[in-house]
């Protein structure tokens, strides 16, 4: 008997296990993993923010086209860039009903921002995901000299819609400003979406990754 025990005493004291440079093994490879699967995540959630502005935009403009032509009457879209009360950045888009040859030139004085409108937001302000800027647009109606967004203090610019299914020209920049180590100008991937509007037949097509 006391030789039974002795023998399972032995076998229990030979059995395999971990030993300390396999454990630390194991965890330095679960906390590789898991810095992964966070910068991970965080690359889905900045793509998914940016993705979700450029949406944004481009609803406004389909639903600005349809207004036109549905309702045979002129339309605009409008960007606020800054927050008229406290001139803080704050980026929203809406549309306006207006008369007809009105709404220009496409960066209006704050002081004029109303002139000519028949229907002011016919659509609720839709406010761009936080850290999204608009850092750039250009906008040309075939009338007044092509303007290209600057930092010139106006708080708005606008992009018209007419009846026959056409628009003004328009090319929206928008840029994640969390994006690390980069300029509106270099901007990393997944930090910046262009949304583009094609005069003749105002349809507008998002493009990720591009400024054209």
């Amino acid at each position: 008997m006391a030789d039974e025990q002795l023998n399972m005493t032995r076998q229990h004291n030979g059995r395999a296990g971990f030993t300390l440079l396999e454990l630390m093994v194991v965890i330095v490879m679960i906390m590789i993993l898991t810095l992964m699967a966070i910068g991970s995540y965080a690359n889905f959630r900045k793509s998914r923010r940016i993705r979700s502005a450029a949406e944004n935009v481009n609803s406004a403009f389909v639903a600005a086209r349809s207004y036109a032509i549905a309702n045979d009457k002129w339309y605009r879209v409008v960007f606020q860039l800054k927050n008229p009360q406290t001139g803080a950045a704050q980026y929203a888009v809406w549309i306006d009903e207006i008369q007809r040859n009105t709404s220009r030139p496409p960066n209006p004085a704050n002081a004029t921002i109303n002139d000519g409108v028949t229907r002011p937001k016919i659509t609720t302000p839709e406010f761009l995901p936080e850290a999204v800027a608009v850092t750039g647009a250009v906008i040309n109606n075939g009338v007044d000299p092509v303007f290209t967004l600057t930092s010139d203090g106006n708080n708005y610019f606008l992009v018209r819609f007419m009846p026959d299914g056409s628009s003004d020209q328009a090319s929206i920049y928008l840029w994640d400003t969390q994006s690390p180590s980069a300029t509106p100008l270099t901007p990393p991937p997944h930090s910046y979406y262009t949304v583009k509007l094609y005069a003749p037949t105002a349809r507008s097509h998002i493009y990720p990754e591009t400024r054209n």
